[in-house]
């Protein structure tokens, strides 16, 4: 090939690949904006605003967890509600009350009402346009390589930290909390808008479903399929309930460890290179989600992962010092990008395809539920003992029993 025609075929084959994986890598942006938000912009800001407030670590941690729950919660909802509503109305429609109710957050100035409206705001962000959402109408475009979707679905919001991390750190450096939490909101419009182009507009069809019941009950049809398929799933519960305990620990984590840094004397410049590394590092995991599931299997590889999302706690039970908050940084990170993706894959193995995107949303959304209690326990348990090691060890312990109980899970027969 000619000098001249090597840019136009790597051009043509980019357009090509782009045209492809359209949906996953605009649902990916959007997970950019919402996750940087609702997620990684809190955590960030929360030793500022109990700082300049003088409102507690355990009533923020209740906002969060209020956000958590809420989003699981109607997450389950939403998931279910695939079968019948336009995923696009639906996300267009979380995003703008999500982001309007942070945005008034952001201008409380009484505890209580940062509380209502984040706990609105993170509700809807988390329940419309989180991974449970994004992940289920991935897999059903690409039902056939679901692995390498979600690779580029969590690949693409695998920027979500490494972006708005430094992003907020740079911004809070110079003006306050209130200034920074509005920027990245407005950050967070831009990013989100290829993934609403992108959305279906249609609700999917359903196999095996006459189209007249479909017309006359679309809604208690698949309220009560979903729902059926997490209550008499057995296996599908076992995992349900060991994606919980971790989840408890990585919401927990994610939520603390900025100002977990901080309270051992670091200063927020280095919480924030810490934090920002932890996420730029998932994305290499990522990359290597489809590689890691051929070659070890869903639960071999998501077993690795949670070990290595214990041992990067381990640092917290050390005595703090730069090279062991570096350690969690690096080792927490490499394994935290593959996290809910390979969850999502194991998950799938149980699910039946004729009604797969409200079963796993439902699913994803019920472990997070669970799992959305972790920053309100951690936080609870610090303003109990003024002592994030203490916290930490719970963690490391909570972790650890997750990883006993994956070796019991057994995949399903076809």
């Amino acid at each position: 090939m000619s000098p001249i025609n090597k840019p136009l075929s790597l051009s043509h084959n980019l357009r090509k690949f782009a045209g492809h994986w359209k949906l996953p890598i605009s649902l990916g942006l959007l997970t950019i904006g919402v996750y940087g938000v609702a997620s990684y912009g809190f955590g960030l800001l929360l030793y500022d605003i109990t700082n300049t407030t003088g409102w507690s670590v355990s009533s923020m941690s209740l906002a969060n967890t209020l956000g958590s729950i809420g989003g699981a919660g109607f997450g389950v909802l939403a998931g279910i509600s695939l079968r019948w509503i336009s995923a696009k109305k639906m996300m267009s429609a979380g995003l703008l009350i999500g982001l309007s109710a942070i945005w008034g957050a952001s201008l409380s100035s009484t505890q209580s009402s940062f509380i209502i409206c984040w706990t609105v705001g993170a509700s809807t962000l988390q329940a419309t346009l989180y991974y449970h959402i994004s992940m289920a109408l991935v897999a059903r475009k690409h039902k056939n390589d679901r692995a390498k979707a979600f690779m580029i679905l969590t690949l693409v919001g695998g920027f979500s930290s490494p972006i708005f991390i430094p992003l907020g750190g740079l911004i809070a450096s110079l003006n306050d909390w209130r200034f920074t939490m509005q920027i990245m909101t407005l950050a967070a419009v831009l990013f989100a808008i290829p993934g609403l182009l992108a959305a279906p507009s249609r609700p999917p069809v359903i196999e095996n479903i006459r189209p007249d019941a479909i017309n006359n009950s679309k809604e208690s049809n698949g309220r009560k399929r979903g729902i059926e398929l997490l209550l008499r799933n057995r296996q599908l519960i076992f995992i349900t309930f060991v994606f919980s305990l971790s989840g408890l620990v990585i919401n927990g984590i994610q939520f603390h460890h900025v100002a977990a840094i901080q309270t051992f004397g670091f200063s927020l410049a280095t919480a924030v290179s810490i934090s920002s590394a932890r996420g730029f590092l998932s994305l290499p995991g990522r990359a290597a989600l489809a590689y890691m599931e051929n070659q070890l299997g869903t639960k071999r590889a998501l077993s690795c992962v949670y070990t290595m999302t214990l041992i990067s706690i381990l640092p917290f039970l050390l005595e703090p010092t730069l090279p062991t908050m570096w350690a969690f940084g690096i080792i927490g990170g490499l394994g935290f990008g593959t996290i809910l993706p390979l969850q999502g894959l194991l998950a799938s193995e149980s699910i039946s395809d004729s009604n797969f995107e409200a079963s796993l949303a439902a699913q994803q959304g019920a472990a997070l539920f669970i799992g959305s209690f972790g920053a309100l326990t951690f936080g609870a348990l610090y303003d109990l003992t003024s002592n994030y090691q203490t916290v930490f060890l719970t963690a490391a312990a909570i972790q650890l029993f997750a990883i006993v109980l994956l070796q019991f899970h057994s995949r399903p027969e076809k």
